[in-house]
């Protein structure tokens, strides 16, 4: 059910790219936590093993943070 929300929620801000009128919310944040969470996340709900290859580095960026997670 989460994942049809979220479909239905990414269509209607397409809808409203195409008028113009999605608003962001930009903040000050950084990337690697993210990551690192979306990572925590899969492990948990699929019972996975995730292996980096490298140590994640410092990314900050100004973004809507809940659109990128």
């Amino acid at each position: 059910m989460q994942r049809l929300s979220r479909l239905t929620d990414d269509i209607l801000d397409i809808a409203k790219i195409e008028i113009k009128s999605l608003e962001l919310r930009k903040q000050r944040f950084n990337l690697k936590d993210i990551v690192i969470n979306a990572m925590d996340d899969i492990i948990l709900s699929k019972d996975l093993s995730v292996q980096l290859l490298c140590e994640p580095q410092n990314i900050i960026l100004e973004a809507d943070k809940g659109r990128i997670s």
